[in-house]
Formats: structure tokens, C-alpha cells, sequence
């Protein structure tokens, strides 16, 4: 009787070469994770200390940061534009010192600007760790370029959660309705921006036009009433509209809509080191001026400019901490522009 014949060892190399490639990935994936982490601390830990250090920089920087140190009712006498950012000012309240320890406010809110940076880093590793290390030094970069001279030293509690719920709003788009409609409505309240997002509802890949149209109102209605509830509580004269019309000193033109839009616009035709076109390190042009190749591109086109007309119309365009929300929009956009080819 003949034994049958041993399976030849090259029927198992296909098999082992699938498993030694899946191990080169897995160890490839691990080490990119590792890379990006430890430049996520090492970076938060810069970013903690120059925070820190212009945090008594102006006064306005200490009076937002301790709004909620009183009563509720002395946070309704702050400016108009700050107190509709109740969530923002409220979180901030509860990391902030009670005395007058200046040391101890400036570390507080360092701690407040790192921690924000090291959740959006986190964000970065879990959804896109391919291009997590580029969007890191992408986003400290254009962070830094905020404590450039023409921001006057300005930290307010509501820049940094304002970037998370962008980048968040990112992340959530095309995974998940439930996880974006939460951001917006959770976020407005924290800067009343992010309802812009709404927008995202309308280019939903799959969806019919009237669901597309029923998810954008629950969007947009949602945060509209997340704003009102916060104008109303906090003593709002304007519901709904952020922005006060007093006298900025030299800033005085954004005291109405079209001397707002005059003094934005001589500030971008004005020739200065420091000028609004490097804003966000830069990327924010960059991002403006890259064509649209697909309807996700024309999506967050749309927002960008919306973005910009509200600051120009309304805002303080050489104020560099303005643009933060546009930071993972654009950094992303580049990505997609330069995609990294080496990368498992």
C-alpha cells in the first residue's frame, strides 16, 4: 500500500507570505502611531508654555478665562460676542485658579490650549494615521502663527474647542449622521462657527435629495436654537448675532458692517511681514486656491468662503486666532491634493 504523497512546502508560501506582509504592516502602523504620538506630547508641551506665557499678555485674555469666577450674573454684563460662547467659558471656569495667583493661571491656561491640541493630535492618530504626523506639525504650525504681534497677545477659552469641533466634523463626515449632528449641536455652543457644518448634510455621498435637505435643517435648526437658548439665558440685546457695534479704538471700523468690511479689506491690501495671507501658516490660501476636483471638495470650498466672508463682514481679519477652525480643513485638502504613497 503506497503512502500518499507529503504536501509540497511551496503550496504554503503564498499563505506565509500573506502573514509576514501583515505583520510588516501591522509593525509599520504601530511605529507611524508611536512617531505621531511622542510628536503629539512633545508639541503640546511647547505649545503649553508659549500659551502660558501670553496668557496675562492682555487683559481681555484673564477676563475671559475667568468669566464664570463670579456669580452668573456678572458673566451676563460681559461683551456681547463672548458670552454666547457659555460652553467654551464655562469648561474653561472650572480648570481656571480662584485666586490671583498669576503663575497659576498662566500654566492653567496652558494646560487648557495643550490638552485641546492633544485631543485634536488623538483625533488625527485614530482616523487618519497615514497622514497623522503631517497634520500634527501641520496644525502646531498654524497655531503658532497666531501669537505673531498683529493678534495682540489675544488667547480666548473658545480658539482651541472651536479647532476640535472642526476637526471632529471632519472626521465624522460620511461615518456617521449621528456623530456629526451631536458635533454641531454640541459645538455651536462652545462658538457658534460650527454650525456651519450643517452644510456637510447637503453632500452626503447616498442619501436622497430630501433626506440630504431633512438632515441639513435638523443641522442648521439645531444649532440655531442651541444659539438662541444661550443669547436668551445669557442676556443676549441681539439674539442670534454674535458681534457688538462699539468703538474697537484702532480697530473702531468694525463698529458696523460696511466699515467692517472697509477696514478688512485695507488691512489685505496693506504691505506688512506679518500679513493675513500667511494666516494659518499659510495653508488657508493654499486652500482657497486649490481647484475643486469633486463635490467633497466643493463642500468644504463653500464653508471656506462662507467662513471668510463672515470675518470680513463681521470679524477682525489680521486677528490670525479667527482662522483656527479652518486648520484640519486645510491641512486635509493638501493631503488629498499630495497624497502620501509609501504609507500602509
Amino acid at each position: 500500500m503506497q503512502k500518499a504523497p507529503a504536501p509540497s512546502r511551496s503550496s504554503n508560501i503564498p499563505s506565509t507570505r500573506t502573514s509576514k506582509r501583515s505583520a510588516t504592516v501591522t509593525v509599520t502602523k504601530l511605529f507611524l502611531v508611536s512617531i505621531a504620538v511622542f510628536i503629539s506630547l512633545s508639541l503640546a508641551v511647547t505649545y503649553f508654555f508659549t500659551s502660558a506665557s501670553y496668557a496675562t499678555g492682555h487683559e481681555d485674555n484673564i477676563a475671559a478665562f475667568k468669566s464664570f469666577a463670579g456669580p452668573f450674573q456678572e458673566y451676563k454684563k460681559l461683551r456681547q460676542e463672548w458670552r454666547p460662547r457659555l460652553f467654551s467659558n464655562y469648561l474653561a471656569g472650572l480648570l481656571m485658579p480662584r485666586g490671583n495667583d498669576r503663575k497659576l493661571f498662566e500654566y492653567s491656561v496652558g494646560l487648557w490650549n495643550a490638552g485641546f491640541f492633544l485631543i485634536c493630535c488623538a483625533a488625527y492618530i485614530i482616523f487618519d494615521h497615514r497622514n497623522a504626523v503631517f497634520l500634527i506639525f501641520g496644525t502646531f504650525a498654524s497655531l503658532y502663527y497666531a501669537f505673531s504681534p498683529l493678534s495682540e497677545s489675544h488667547i480666548y477659552p473658545w480658539d482651541m474647542p472651536a479647532l476640535l469641533f472642526y476637526v471632529l466634523m471632519y472626521c465624522a463626515y460620511k461615518r456617521s449622521i449621528t456623530a456629526l449632528l451631536a458635533v454641531l449641536w454640541v459645538g455651536t455652543g462652545f462658538k457658534e462657527t460650527v454650525a456651519l457644518g450643517s452644510i456637510l448634510f447637503l453632500f452626503w455621498p447616498g442619501m436622497t435629495v430630501p433626506r440630504k435637505l431633512a438632515y441639513f435643517f435638523a443641522g442648521f435648526v439645531g444649532c440655531i436654537s442651541v444659539k438662541l437658548a444661550i443669547d436668551l439665558i445669557t442676556g443676549n440685546p441681539s439674539p442670534l448675532f454674535t458681534m457688538t457695534f462699539y468703538n474697537f479704538g484702532l480697530l473702531n471700523d468694525v463698529a458696523e458692517t460696511s466699515r467692517g468690511l472697509s477696514y478688512n479689506i485695507r488691512a489685505l491690501s496693506g504691505v506688512y511681514l506679518n500679513h493675513p495671507i500667511f494666516v494659518n501658516a499659510g495653508t488657508f490660501v493654499i486652500f482657497l486656491l486649490l481647484l475643486p476636483r469633486d463635490p467633497d471638495d466643493w463642500m468644504w470650498k463653500t464653508i471656506g468662503v462662507l467662513f471668510l466672508g463672515g470675518i470680513l463682514l463681521f470679524g477682525v481679519v489680521n486677528e490670525a486666532r479667527v482662522f483656527f477652525e479652518m486648520i484640519p480643513i486645510a491641512l486635509w485638502a493638501i493631503v488629498k491634493k499630495f497624497p502620501a504613497q509609501s504609507v500602509p
